[in-house]
């Protein structure tokens, strides 16, 4: 019987031994297998961020490439406003002429019909531009009148359009000049250029190349126009005898001696002479004042596009529970709109949407400027932030609205398929959604361009989460699994088999772990680092449209989608809808209030 037992020792003690050793055999695989996971990661990041920094240093050279650009651009800028400055005085000359009609007629005498023709122009094309994103079109016009304005269509060659673009011009005014700008459609800038002076083209018509003036890059370009005036052919003139003959003896015949006034009944000649001298004062003051009030104008206009022009520095202190920075300064022009502003308050204080911006207690308007508003420099205002909703459909969309007057304020476009889940970040910086087309991507809140898409499950994401640190997200799906993704790098860290549908996950244990909620009713614990199951937990599965974000921030409403296009905010005391946020075009699935800032 001791024989027995101590042999029975011995067989246990050499089982557990065994047990043990395979044990270890396969932690050693299993740290072997971590390890090389985690090579792996470190050279994909390693690749990563090589890639950025390569084209951080492409953006760079671009930059500095674009500067030079539009230091040029500046220059053709100052080009354009000395053309729209000589079209001023041309525009400022007919108005002379029309006040010194208007006087005349005003004193019962006849003013004859100024003499008007019409112009066929056809603009052939361009050679030699410079190169642009966009195509170029040209515009036509007599700069003196802006509903001559008419432009071609815009071209798909960057380099030698050909447009055949054919207007005319009614009620030509003869001695008003010809303009033709040539620009490219995208950012409106100046390719060039063709000024044109009335004898340039008038009465004989005219067909040629003409070089483009105020080209950029370097560009030496040329432009194809035709000009016919109806009636007037060079071949059809009798040429004009004069003293001097040609076209100076034409002149001289033209030119006619000053009559006389002439006399009214019973008037004397030197009665007649005196009134014409006062008529003539009467019409030199009438037009002096109308020189100065153009003068004035003009000043005035030159005064207020300078003070638009000049940048101001604005304090803004945004009322906040998060204990930030209380203030902020920003830099900006006059002339921006106090949108702009706003915009970029929400970069600056990391809020959800445009805040309310207030001048002391008078609340100020976004539609209209800094200088319309008062601000000046140095100025302080106050922004109170405004409550923010976000939802998400099966229009393949995600929207961001201000809930006190129902506005769209940011739609988040770029998923193919229904978006089933939308949550901010803890900063309120960014916006992760998750989506029937198997990805899930992270939005800029002030700019709403995509920053990261992760790709890697087999099917549609149910839900996506950002960590406390916002530097990791985890993702759940109907392939069976969830992933963890570095925010950083955008890949996959790891993944956790649950075995069926996971419905949705959240880190636990201060990111030690993570809790997988399955749709057979299962909830299993992971270790985050090693991705190994610890724990499998029997739970009643529950889904529900309202949780704690479904409540507005003061805790008086909540929010739900209501399985229709539109989600609907109710008082809580009353239970009546308040708001209804229309936009989506299909099934809203989720709806929340964004954190409180």
């Amino acid at each position: 019987l001791l024989v027995r037992e101590a042999e029975e020792e011995r067989l246990r003690l050499f089982a557990d031994k065994e047990e043990r050793r395979r044990a270890e055999e396969e932690m050693v695989v299993l740290d072997a297998a971590e390890r090389a996971e985690q090579e792996l990661l470190e050279r994909e990041r390693k690749l990563v961020e090589k890639k950025r920094e390569e084209e951080e240093t492409a953006l760079m050279d671009k930059e500095d490439l674009d500067g030079r650009e539009w230091t040029e651009i500046w220059q053709r800028q100052e080009e354009e406003d000395a053309v729209e400055g000589s079209a001023a005085a041309v525009h400022d000359a007919r108005l002379g002429r029309e006040a010194q009609d208007n006087f005349r007629r005003a004193k019962g005498e006849h003013v004859p019909k100024e003499k008007t023709t019409t112009l066929h122009i056809t603009i052939i094309g361009a050679s030699g531009l410079s190169e642009w994103e966009d195509g170029p079109y040209a515009l036509c016009r007599v700069p003196s009148r802006a509903d001559t304005e008419k432009a071609t269509e815009i071209h798909t060659d960057l380099k030698n359009p050909i447009w055949n673009h054919s207007q005319e011009i009614k009620d030509y005014t003869p001695g008003d000049p010809l303009e033709i700008i040539i620009r490219e459609s995208g950012n409106q800038i100046m390719l060039g250029r063709v000024f044109l002076p009335s004898d340039r083209f008038y009465p004989e018509g005219l067909e040629a190349d003409m070089p483009l003036t105020g080209t950029v890059r370097g560009a030496t370009g040329a432009l194809g126009l035709r000009i016919v005036v109806p009636g007037h052919h060079a071949a059809d003139k009798e040429p004009c005898r004069g003293s001097a003959g040609g076209r100076l003896g034409a002149g001289r015949q033209r030119k006619e001696a000053p009559s006389s006034p002439k006399r009214l009944a019973g008037e004397s000649k030197q009665d007649a002479e005196k009134r014409r001298m006062k008529e003539m004062m009467e019409l030199a003051m009438f037009e002096a004042e109308e020189r100065a009030r153009k003068l004035k104008e003009q000043k005035d206009r030159e005064a207020e596009r300078r003070a638009k022009e000049e940048v101001i520095t604005v304090t803004v202190k945004v009322d906040s529970q998060r204990g930030g920075p209380p203030s902020h300064k920003v830099k900006l022009k006059a002339g921006s709109l106090l949108a702009d502003l706003a915009k970029t308050m929400i970069r600056k204080a990391a809020l959800a949407i445009r805040p309310e911006l207030f001048l002391g207690e008078q609340w100020l308007d976004p539609a209209l400027t800094l200088l319309e508003l008062g601000v000046t420099n140095n100025a302080e205002l106050r922004g109170v932030p405004n409550p923010a909703v976000l939802t998400c459909s099966k229009d393949s969309t995600a929207k961001l609205w201000n809930p006190d007057t129902g506005i769209c304020e940011l739609s988040l476009e770029g998923h193919t398929d229904a978006v089933n889940s939308a949550v901010y970040s803890s900063d309120c910086k960014m916006i992760l959604t998750s989506s029937d087309d198997k990805s899930a991507k992270v939005w800029s809140v002030s700019t709403g361009e995509c920053l990261m898409t992760f790709k890697g499950h087999k099917d549609a994401l149910l839900s996506a989460i950002f960590s406390d640190d916002c530097n990791k997200v985890l993702t759940t799906s109907e392939d069976g699994t969830a992933k963890t993704w570095g925010v950083k790098h955008g890949l996959c860290e790891k993944t956790f088999k649950h075995g069926t549908t996971v419905l949705k996950a959240v880190f636990a244990d201060n990111m030690n772990s993570i809790r997988t909620h399955g749709q057979d009713g299962t909830v299993k614990l992971w270790n985050i680092k090693t991705g190994i199951r610890e724990r499998t937990l029997n739970s009643k599965a529950s889904s529900t449209y309202l949780d704690a974000s479904s409540f507005a921030p003061d805790g008086k409403s909540y929010i739900s989608p209501g399985g229709e296009d539109a989600a609907k905010i109710f008082n809580i005391e009353t239970g009546r809808c308040q708001v209804e946020l229309i936009g989506h075009d299909d099934i809203v699935l989720a709806a929340s209030f964004a954190p409180t800032v």
